[in-house]
């Protein structure tokens, strides 16, 4: 042992320090000046208990940075390397080497995941509790881990996201070389505040976490039973290359059960080709269920079972497989029957003689058709019999080994439900292939890893290329360029500037010039104050819509001229004459400046879907066509752009380009307003286009009523 850091006579390459919080600050000092440039800081008592912790943090990340300290914690729980056999945790685990790295904000749930991946059979690569990052952060660990061949999964406890930007560069880079599983905590307004107390969280809009999570090609859990299925499955099985799901059960229920949780996550069902039908006939009897989910209904042939998936893996129909009750858990039966040794002593050596008549005797009742097809050795073989030639196969060992040779030899994952739930836990680890013991949990496990699959096809596909564009911004008119507060006219020439179709309008100053504007542009027409001061003008009462000749407007001029006098003493035009749109359906097109992520887009629906029914969507932009369309269709009311009730389809594709526009103008412009907004935005019959029927721009720190 060592007095003081400076009696230490080697290199050191790790300091971790564990001393009261204010006496930390001069360990880390210290370090940095003995050139020690890796500090793990356990001690707590920073922010997450107040703003006098949060002040001490701030001097401990300066100190840490003017002495060039890469600074893990504080407030963590450790760190462990399984490649240099390095193990530093609060709770020592014996962590197991293995191909997940795992970044937590919780100490106790980054254990959590890795005794619970190791009890599935899975082991760890790296480990890293972040705690409160007063220096390094999620984005700096995703960096370090992504590009590192060693592992093949990276694993995220979140519970808040400071530097969202970064996040999300980070995440993107890495999801396309290996799959990011993220479990987001704090969504609840309670857990919210609970991740406040435990980590100076803070708090952030669920739906936007998950919208640019999918952005990012982050798959997301809801649980920590969920990302422990979907880290052993990725970490075993490789995402298949499309969503088409085929469903195989030896019981009608677990089929339905699959069904429903497979239309819950969107999944659709593979259709069976006429092809792979008959080729199944010539293998089950008859009643099995001739469609997907195919329900082999108790069929005992085992060779039947095999065949089955190798047929589904082999067509074109189906991208993935899940399997259940296939495994039988022998073992288990043979231990039981041993234990009912004496029912059978009871009920005396007949028993015994008869039961092998019973279990592999034809079962011509339920046969039906042709009695059987030709066996390899050229005799009948029975279809649907149990057959003790195949015994050796109904063993899950011998079992699984076909299945491995069958997703090798087509390259669609298989996961499998077994017959006994309590042991699937035991199986996974046996035959390192995941295992589920219900129907739901494997849905979702599949549902993950199509997801990313997806994704990866996305990015192959080139979906996600930002178009190239000039940038605009320069060349706007030098009168709204300088515009320290845009009002309507000005936002909506900036609209046009990015290509976003506006109506036809112009600007006057009093009746005369109003109801001749008017008379040029075409009736009917909409009447509106002009004022950066007053942006939301239908509530003040500033707004006329439908006027109908030049007497109307000069009408509804006179009124306004009577509400805001004041407008008509400055000098300059105070009125905006503009082409009334009388159809079309109202969508928001908006920016919202997060303070961690910054300038984001969000589109949604008009009216009460926004408002009230929360009905939005979320992108950090620019993005792509194919994302733009992407948003739309995940609204829940996107059915209403498709046409209702006798409505004739909405303008979809040029709703995709001006949601492409108006991101190209949020990436460009967005940092210099709060708030920029469309709202609304009509979305026209087919072929007609969209028109931006009202534009707000509030400048950063500006409050406009």
């Amino acid at each position: 042992a060592f007095s003081s850091l400076q009696d230490i006579p080697e290199k050191v390459d790790l300091a971790v320090i564990a001393v009261p919080a204010q006496a930390s600050i001069a360990m880390v000092e210290e370090c940095g000046r003995l050139g020690i440039r890796n500090v793990l800081l356990v001690s707590s008592n920073f922010k997450e208990v107040g703003e006098a912790g949060a002040q001490l943090e701030v001097r401990l990340a300066n100190t840490a940075l003017a002495g060039g300290v890469r600074l893990v914690g504080p407030n963590t729980m450790g760190m462990v390397s399984t490649p240099a056999g390095l193990e530093i945790l609060f709770m020592p685990l014996g962590v197991k080497p293995g191909p997940v790295d795992v970044i937590s904000q919780s100490g106790n749930i980054g254990l959590q995941i890795m005794e619970l991946s190791m009890k599935e059979g899975v082991g760890i690569c790296r480990f890293v509790g972040s705690g409160n990052e007063a220096v390094l952060d999620l984005a700096d660990y995703l960096a370090f881990f992504g590009p590192d061949p060693r592992s093949k999964v990276v694993v995220l406890y979140i519970e808040s996201i400071r530097q969202g930007e970064k996040f999300l560069e980070a995440a993107a880079q890495v999801s396309r070389v290996k799959p990011i599983l993220a479990l987001k905590a704090g969504k609840t307004a309670a857990g919210a505040q609970a991740a406040r107390s435990h980590s100076g969280a803070v708090a952030q809009s669920p739906q936007m976490i998950s919208d640019l999570f999918k952005q990012a090609g982050i798959v997301e859990t809801q649980s920590t039973e969920e990302l422990i299925d979907l880290v052993k499955t990725f970490s075993l099985l490789k995402p298949p290359e499309g969503r088409r799901l085929g469903v195989v059960t030896l019981g009608g229920g677990w089929g339905v059960a699959t069904t429903d949780a497979a239309a819950l996550k969107a999944l659709p069902l593979a259709s069976l080709s006429p092809a792979s039908m008959e080729k199944l006939n010539a293998i089950l009897p008859p009643f099995w269920s001739h469609a997907n989910p195919l329900d082999l209904a108790g069929t005992t042939d085992r060779k039947a079972h095999l065949e089955v998936l190798r047929i589904l893996s082999a067509g074109g129909e189906a991208d993935a497989l899940i399997v259940l009750g296939m495994l039988t858990g022998v073992r288990k039966y043979l231990g039981q029957l041993f234990r009912w040794k004496w029912l059978f002593l009871e009920h005396g050596l007949r028993s015994l003689i008869h039961l092998p008549r019973k279990l592999f005797a034809k079962d011509t009742g339920r046969q039906g058709g042709k009695s059987g097809e030709k066996s390899e050795k050229g005799g009948k073989r029975k279809k649907g019999g149990f057959r003790l030639s195949e015994f050796r196969i109904w063993a899950d060992g011998p079992f699984m080994t076909e299945i491995r040779k069958i997703m090798g030899r087509y390259g669609k994952p298989i996961l499998l439900v077994t017959y006994l739930p309590g042991t699937a836990v035991q199986m996974t680890r046996r035959f390192h292939q995941p295992i589920f013991g219900n129907p739901e949990r494997a849905v979702v496990a599949m549902s993950g890893l199509m997801e990313y699959g997806g994704y990866l096809d996305e990015v192959t596909r080139g979906r996600l290329a930002i178009p190239e564009r000039s940038l605009l911004r320069e060349s706007l008119p030098e009168e709204v360029k300088n515009a320290q507060v845009p009002d309507e006219f000005q936002g909506k020439r900036i609209l046009a500037h990015y290509g976003i179709a506006i109506p036809g309008n112009g600007i006057a100053r009093d009746e005369a010039e109003a109801s001749a504007l008017a008379g040029r542009i075409g009736f009917p027409a909409a009447l509106k104050i002009l004022s950066a001061e007053i942006q939301h003008k239908t509530d003040a009462g500033g707004v006329f819509l439908h006027l109908e000749n030049e007497e109307e407007v000069k009408a509804a001029v006179r009124k306004i001229r009577r509400r805001f006098p004041a407008l008509f003493q400055a000098d300059g035009p105070s009125l905006l004459v503009e082409e009334m749109i009388t159809e079309g359906v109202e969508v928001l097109l908006g920016m919202t400046h997060d303070p961690h992520f910054g300038p984001l887009l969000v589109i949604g629906l008009g009216g009460i879907f926004v408002e009230v029914l929360k009905d939005a969507a979320f992108a950090y932009p620019p993005i792509s066509p194919f994302q733009a369309e992407r948003m739309w269709r995940s609204l829940k009311g996107f059915s209403i752009l498709q046409g209702v009730r006798g409505r004739p389809p909405a303008d979809l594709e040029a709703l995709i380009q001006a949601t492409v526009d108006f991101s190209g103008l949020v990436g460009e412009m967005g940092r210099d307003f709060d708030s920029i907004e469309i709202n609304p935005l009509l979305v026209l019959s087919e072929g007609r286009g969209v028109r931006a029927v009202d534009a707000l721009f509030i400048p950063k720190g500006r409050s406009i009523p």
